[in-house]
């Protein structure tokens, strides 16, 4: 209960997805961000593919990276959305694979951080 207490007081994206790509875990900032884009409110066991609702080409690069995580490669990329009024948004990925106390691979980790006012500063 102390883990999730800590996990859940953290502002970025933090979740979890076992090699099916299925939620494992999930914060409550994902939670959130989940409901407020796809209007969705996500539980455990969701595949991820059954909520995102993107565009072809923004599905076909997050498809790549859990791919590529999802063999053993950590990933980090940075990507940004146009939220209408409210401008553009940049955020930072990272996802690295989770292994059990065997070595053996069981998912994946993702870390989501909106990196937005940094981006607005390297542009002043």
């Amino acid at each position: 209960i102390q883990y999730e207490a800590m996990i859940n007081s953290a502002p970025e994206h933090i979740w979890a997805l076992d090699m099916e790509l299925k939620l494992i875990a999930f914060n409550e900032a994902f939670r959130m961000s989940f409901l407020s884009v796809f209007n969705i409110d996500v539980r455990i066991g969701d595949h991820i593919y059954q909520h995102i609702k993107l565009p072809d080409t923004t599905l076909s690069h997050w498809k790549y990276q859990w791919e590529k995580a999802l063999s053993g490669q950590s990933v980090s990329f940075e990507d940004q959305y146009d939220k209408g009024e409210e401008g553009i948004s940049h955020m930072e990925y990272f996802i690295h694979p989770i292994f059990d106390p065997n070595g053996r691979q069981t998912g994946i980790g993702c870390y989501g951080k909106n990196i937005t006012r940094r981006k607005q500063r390297e542009q002043e």
